[in-house]
């Protein structure tokens, strides 16, 4: 169910992303996480930082893969845990 740029995120393992932070403009390295979801699994990007709600609303639409930081866990629009459905 998962398109193109997310499985080759996915066999990276990781993925570098600019990011606005304090005010700032940095790069921090999100990690690809597979989280259990039932009997299936789901994938998300993890960043073990805390970031502004609205900056991870704008990654999540940009990259198209959820976010999930320390304070928050953001789906793109419209989409929910059975989009990102990994066999």
């Amino acid at each position: 169910m998962v398109n193109e740029k997310i499985k080759k995120m996915i066999e990276e393992g990781k993925i570098k992303i600019r990011v606005k932070k304090a005010g700032m403009y940095q790069y921090q390295t999100f990690v690809v996480k597979i989280v259990e979801f039932g009997s299936r699994n789901s994938v998300e990007l993890f960043l073990d930082k805390i970031l502004e709600i609205k900056e991870s609303e704008r990654i999540a639409n940009e990259i198209g893969i959820p976010i999930h930081t320390k304070n928050v866990t953001v789906f793109p629009d419209g989409c929910g845990v059975k989009d990102f459905i990994v066999d």
